[in-house]
C-alpha cells in the first residue's frame, strides 16, 4: 500500500476523532412530556388485525356520546348494581324507564316528560296485573293484557332505538345483523334486562348510594350538556 492510502486512511479517522456528539441544554422553562397512552392489544381475524375495545367504566348521565360506540355496561350484567337498578327495574320497572327517557329527553311514541311518563307506565302496571289477575273470571282480559302489552314492548323497543342514537352506541348485545333487530330482540325476551341496561349506562349508581335518586325526575341531562 502507498503513502497516499495512509494517508487517506489518517484524514478519515481524524475526522471520526474530532466528531462530537451536540449537548442540548435544558431549558429552565421546559415541562414535562406527558406520558402517551400504550397502544390496545390486537386480535387477527380473518386476515385483518382489530383493535380489542377497552370498556372503562360507566358513562354516566349527560356525558353525550359513548367512545367507540360500546355498551359500557352487558346486557346481562344486572348485577353490576343490584340496589337500585336491577330490583328498580324488575319490580318498579316504571321509574327507570321513566328517568331515562327524561333525562335524555327521549321523544318517540309517548314524549319526554318524567310525570306523564311515569303516570302511563303505572297504569299500564296495573292494567297488566288486573288482568293477569282476572283472566280466568273474564276471559275477554286476555286480549287486553296481550294489547297493552304489545303496546309496552314497543314503547321499551322505541325508547332504546332513540337512546342508541342519542349515546352513539352502534353495538348489539344479542347475535343480530342490525341494531333494530337487537333492539327488538332484547326488549321482547329480557325487558328488565334491557331496561336495567340503559339505567346503568344513564346513571352512575355505583357513585351513589342515595336510592332516593331513582324515584325523582332526573331533568334533561341532553339538553343541559349542548
Amino acid at each position: 500500500m502507498n503513502n497516499g492510502a495512509y494517508t487517506n486512511l489518517n484524514d478519515e479517522n481524524n475526522r471520526h476523532a474530532n466528531y462530537h456528539v451536540p449537548v442540548v441544554a435544558e431549558r429552565a422553562d421546559a415541562q414535562p412530556v406527558a406520558a402517551q397512552p400504550v397502544a390496545q392489544p390486537t386480535s387477527y381475524q380473518g386476515g385483518e388485525v382489530y383493535a380489542i375495545p377497552q370498556q372503562q367504566g360507566y358513562a354516566g348521565a349527560g356525558q353525550g356520546m359513548i367512545p367507540g360506540g360500546l355498551w359500557p355496561t352487558h346486557l346481562f350484567a344486572c348485577f353490576d348494581n343490584v340496589l337500585p337498578s336491577c330490583l328498580m327495574s324488575c319490580c318498579c320497572w316504571c321509574f327507570p324507564l321513566a328517568r331515562v327517557r327524561a333525562s335524555q329527553n327521549i321523544q318517540s311514541t309517548i314524549g319526554s316528560n318524567y310525570s306523564t311518563n311515569l303516570a302511563i307506565f303505572i297504569f299500564i302496571y296495573l292494567v297488566l296485573s288486573f288482568a293477569s289477575g282476572m283472566r280466568k273470571t273474564l276471559p275477554w282480559l286476555q286480549y287486553v293484557q296481550i294489547v297493552v302489552g304489545v303496546f309496552f314492548v314497543y314503547v321499551v323497543v322505541s325508547t332504546r332505538m332513540e337512546y342508541r342514537q342519542k349515546r352513539g352506541i352502534t353495538e348489539n348485545c344479542c347475535p343480530c345483523q342490525t341494531t333494530v333487530w337487537d333492539d327488538c330482540f332484547s326488549s321482547w325476551c329480557c325487558t328488565c334486562c334491557a331496561i336495567a341496561q340503559m339505567d346503568r349506562t344513564e346513571f352512575n349508581w355505583n357513585d351513589s348510594g342515595d336510592c332516593g335518586a331513582a324515584f325523582s325526575d332526573p331533568g334533561n341531562n341532553a339538553a343541559n350538556n349542548v
